[in-house]
């Protein structure tokens, strides 16, 4: 049963992984920015540190997502998958490919509006959870 949920899990992910990283191949060039730093600019060019912190937080997560039901699972898949994509193109890339830009906020790609959505939907959990105990 674990092994069958593991795959369920890896499966799904990877999914989704691919899909972010088939979208950056889609963009035209020229709207496409390199960025070697972390959020918002946090350990500029320390790639090193960066997919340090990342392989920790993947390791971390995916054992939140053992304990977790079905519907927590999901953005939990959805922010591994978005972390993963994003740690691909900080290994094989030297930094994340960033294509969405909107005037007032810094350039991003679909990972990361996965990542955000994710925990905006894991804090707001933890917080009805919190208040309903």
């Amino acid at each position: 049963m674990i092994f069958r949920q593991l795959i369920y899990l890896l499966s799904v992910s990877f999914i989704f992984t691919l899909f972010f990283q088939l979208v950056s191949f889609i963009v035209p060039i020229n709207l496409i920015t390199i960025n070697s730093g972390f959020i918002f600019g946090i350990f500029n060019n320390n790639n090193f540190a960066i997919v340090c912190l990342i392989i920790f937080s993947i390791l971390a997560i995916t054992y939140f997502i053992r304990q977790s039901d079905r519907k927590n699972q999901f953005f939990l898949i959805l922010l591994i998958s978005g972390i993963f994509s994003n740690l691909i193109d900080r290994i094989f890339r030297n930094g994340v490919i960033d294509y969405i830009k909107i005037t007032f906020w810094p350039t991003f790609n679909l990972a990361d509006i996965a990542i955000t959505f994710s925990l905006i939907f894991i804090a707001m959990k933890l917080i009805i959870k919190k208040t309903a105990s």
